[in-house]
């Protein structure tokens, strides 16, 4: 997951980056910890991301996404197969059956910005 948005972030700002404007990520590790991804949750929201790729666990997810959803943050999850998270979510598959994408309206409960 982190080589792909490092690529992805890569492969946009050689094409001017949006609006103009360079975007960069903001990498936390939660090492599948619900404790550690509290604490990255905390200094994503405290850096002022505009979103959040990851977390890969369920565990992880639902220790951060009250978090998240208080502070308005987009949560993009490509992993989270737990249906009690994803009841309260707005939920967009791409690949992966457990794809969650949940924002500020989530009552349930890697990063970029410009």
């Amino acid at each position: 997951m982190l080589n792909a948005a490092v690529l992805a972030v890569e492969e946009r700002n050689q094409k001017g980056g949006i609006d103009g404007k360079q975007i960069s990520l903001h990498i936390e590790d939660d090492r599948d910890d619900p404790d550690k991804a509290l604490v990255a949750s905390e200094n994503l929201i405290r850096s002022d991301v505009l979103a959040v790729i990851g977390h890969y666990s369920s565990s992880a997810i639902q220790a951060t996404l009250p978090h998240y959803a208080k502070a308005g943050l987009p949560l993009i999850s490509p992993a989270v197969a737990l249906t009690h998270i994803q009841a309260g979510c707005r939920r967009q598959s791409v690949d992966s059956p457990g794809g969650l994408s949940a924002g500020g309206d989530c009552t349930q409960s890697e990063h970029l910005r410009p």
